[in-house]
C-alpha cells in the first residue's frame, strides 16, 4: 500500500517538471520600454490624501529698518494696492536730512559766481591782447590771462560737478528716507496686524500679514496609481470639505517626479481661480478625478 501511494506521488511529481512554462513576449528595452499606469478609477475620493488651500500669494511683512513704529496705515481686513504704504518706522531724522539735500541740491549760487568768473577772466585776455597787439603789454601778462581764464574754467567744471554730486546726494537720502516705508508688494487683505504703533521693532520683528484671495493654491499627495494620468496644465475636479462642500476645478501646476515609497504617492501643486475671492482659504480638497484623463496606455514622460 505505501509502495502504491509513492509511486502515484512520483508520478505526480514528474507531470509537474514536464509541463511546460507559459508563453513569454520580447521585453523591450531603452526607450521602447514603457509602464502603463494603473486605473485610478479604483481609487474612491476617500482614499486621497486632503491638502489645505492656501492664498498662492501670503508673506509676513517686517520692519526694513530697525526703529519704532512710527504710523500704522492700515486695519485688519483691509484692502490694499500694490505699492501702497501700508507702516512707517520713525523717519523723523531721515526727512530732515532729504530736505537739507533737496536744498544742497538746489543751490546754484556757486555755478553762478564761477560763470561770472570766467566771462570776467575771458575779457581781461581779450583787452590784454589788444594791448600785446600794441605791444603795450609783455608776453609774460598774456600768459598770465590765459592762465587765469584756464583757472576761471576749472572753477567752473567743480562747481557743476559739486551740484551733480548734491543731486545724487538727494536721490540717496530719498531712497534712505523710502526705506522706512513699510509697502504692499501685491494688491491683497490685511490678515493680521501684530505690531503696535510706539513700538521698537527690529528689522525680524513682524507687523502685518498680507494675502491675496484671487488665486488659492493646494499640494496635494496623489496615489501612485494616478501617476502619468496627470500633466501639468490639465484641469482636475477637487472635491472640497465644508464650509466649500463643492467639487472645484483645479488647474495642475507641477507633479514632483519622485514617488514616496513609505506613502506609495507623489506630490502635487494645484491653483484654482478666485477672482471674486468667494472662497476662502483654509479648507481641505481631494483629487476627484482628471476633467479630460489620458488613456491607460499614453507613455510616460511623453
Amino acid at each position: 500500500m505505501h509502495r502504491l501511494f509513492a509511486l502515484f506521488c512520483l508520478a505526480g511529481f514528474s507531470g509537474i517538471l514536464a509541463a511546460p512554462a507559459p508563453a513569454q513576449g520580447p521585453v523591450p528595452s531603452g526607450s521602447d520600454a514603457f509602464f502603463e499606469p494603473a486605473s485610478a478609477t479604483s481609487v474612491p475620493v476617500e482614499a486621497m490624501l486632503p491638502g489645505v488651500v492656501e492664498p498662492l500669494q501670503l508673506v509676513t511683512l517686517s520692519a526694513r529698518r530697525d526703529g519704532m513704529l512710527f504710523s500704522l496705515n492700515v486695519r485688519e481686513g483691509d484692502r490694499v494696492e500694490a505699492n501702497q504704504v501700508l507702516a512707517v518706522t520713525d523717519n523723523r531724522e531721515a526727512v530732515a536730512a532729504l530736505r537739507v539735500a533737496e536744498m544742497a541740491a538746489s543751490g546754484t549760487a556757486s555755478i553762478d559766481r564761477a560763470k561770472n568768473e570766467l566771462a570776467m577772466a575771458k575779457r581781461h585776455r581779450h583787452r590784454v591782447t589788444q594791448l600785446f597787439a600794441h605791444q603795450a603789454v609783455s608776453e609774460v601778462e598774456i600768459d598770465q590771462a590765459t592762465a587765469n581764464v584756464q583757472k576761471a574754467e576749472a572753477a567752473l567744471k567743480q562747481a557743476v560737478e559739486q551740484q551733480q554730486l548734491a543731486g545724487s546726494q538727494k536721490e540717496l537720502e530719498a531712497a534712505r528716507l523710502e526705506s522706512f516705508n513699510l509697502r504692499a508688494p501685491f494688491a491683497g487683505r490685511v490678515l493680521e496686524i501684530v505690531g503696535k504703533r510706539g513700538q521698537s521693532l527690529a528689522r525680524v520683528d513682524p507687523v502685518l500679514t498680507l494675502a491675496s484671495l484671487k488665486r488659492l493654491r493646494v499640494e496635494l499627495h496623489v496615489p501612485v496609481t494616478w501617476y502619468g494620468r496627470l500633466r501639468p496644465g490639465d484641469s482636475c475636479s477637487l472635491a472640497a470639505s465644508a464650509p466649500v462642500g463643492q467639487i472645484l476645478s483645479g488647474t495642475l501646476v507641477s507633479c514632483e517626479p519622485v514617488i514616496d515609497a513609505a506613502t506609495q504617492t507623489y506630490r502635487c501643486v494645484f491653483e484654482i481661480g478666485n477672482d471674486d475671492e468667494r472662497l476662502p482659504a483654509g479648507f481641505t480638497v481631494r483629487l476627484a478625478k482628471p476633467d479630460s484623463p489620458r488613456t491607460a496606455s499614453a507613455k510616460w514622460g511623453r
